[in-house]
């Protein structure tokens, strides 16, 4: 998303904002990382402590983190902060331009 609403910034041409080895280095911090340590230190529950403690089993069942209601909700905060991003990236442009016109009129 920064790249589509920054992209005007730089007049849609090819070049890019960020160096490819940090775009690389994003890539696999922020992607691969995580997926990896969930796989590697997620355990299964084991079903005799299930049994002595079901309350275990009802916080997790019903896929209560992976409904509906919790997708949209996400995806809200999600584009609310990529308007909030545009909106500060307009404004700023605009006081930018403004403080230049100003300080062209003061010479």
């Amino acid at each position: 998303m920064p790249f589509c609403s920054l992209s005007s910034t730089l007049s849609i041409s090819p070049q890019t904002l960020f160096e490819d080895w940090l775009l690389t280095l994003y890539s696999i911090i922020f992607t691969f990382l995580p997926v990896l340590a969930y796989g590697c230190f997620n355990k299964d529950i084991e079903p005799a402590i299930l049994l002595r403690k079901p309350r275990l089993y009802r916080a997790n069942s019903g896929n209560a983190d992976l409904g509906v209601r919790s997708f949209f909700w996400y995806f809200f905060v999600g584009v609310s902060g990529q308007l909030k991003s545009v909106l500060e990236l307009k404004y700023c442009r605009e006081l930018d331009h403004c403080g230049n016109v100003m300080s062209a009129q003061r010479r």
